[in-house]
């Protein structure tokens, strides 16, 4: 991330006057560009859900899981960070919550915080990218010639591609009532059978023609 601007939203009590803005203002951290609020209530009328890199969420009245929820339930997706206390059940109840990163307020360092905030921005491209290479390699199966289909292990469809949709004539939605033994022809349903069984029992690879 060198050289490039990071807009960071700093959400914290004004009356604590903690100073982590001063700690991300320090001159040889020109490359952050922190915009402060004293409330959740604020941001829907000074920012936007794509303006910011990162939001660091700073509570020292335990309303800091509170705020988390609001800025989910407000659409805002960029990763947060909390600082929360020494407690370790606040610290893991933020993650579960939905926070990127925590980090402890006291001793809390310009290095640490840092570090903090560019963990966070590299995680969530690392999630952005991974999601945008899921949706590419859907998209591949989807539109592929060939018929590719899942099914449980009881034989009911979980999911097909559009070429399977035109073989047999049903939508994927309409596919997930449908067991995958209603669609061979009689002749062929004991051996689907038997190649069900022996992709659960035995764990190997099966290969057959219906």
């Amino acid at each position: 991330m060198d050289n490039e601007q990071i807009r960071i939203l700093l959400i914290e009590d004004c009356e604590t006057n903690l100073g982590l803005s001063r700690l991300l203002s320090q001159p040889d951290r020109d490359n952050f560009r922190v915009h402060q609020v004293g409330s959740c209530a604020e941001m829907p009328y000074r920012f936007d859900s794509n303006s910011h890199h990162v939001a660091i969420i700073n509570s020292t009245t335990g309303y800091g899981l509170q705020l988390l929820a609001i800025v989910r339930r407000l659409g805002y997706s960029f990763p947060v960070v909390m600082v929360t206390s020494g407690e370790a059940s606040e610290a893991i109840e933020a993650l579960r919550s939905g926070a990127t990163d925590c980090v402890v307020r006291e001793g809390l360092t310009a290095a640490l915080l840092e570090r903090s905030v560019c963990y966070a921005i590299a995680r969530a491209r690392a999630s952005a990218l991974g999601k945008e290479r899921e949706l590419r390699y859907l998209a591949l199966l989807d539109n592929a010639d060939e018929i590719i289909y899942t099914h449980d292990f009881e034989g009911n469809y979980t999911s097909t591609n559009r070429a399977g949709e035109r073989l047999i004539g049903y939508t994927q939605e309409e596919t997930a009532g449908l067991n995958v033994i209603e669609l061979v022809a009689p002749q062929y349903r004991d051996t689907v059978r038997e190649m069900i069984r022996r992709n659960i029992h035995e764990q190997r690879r099966t290969c057959y023609e219906i």
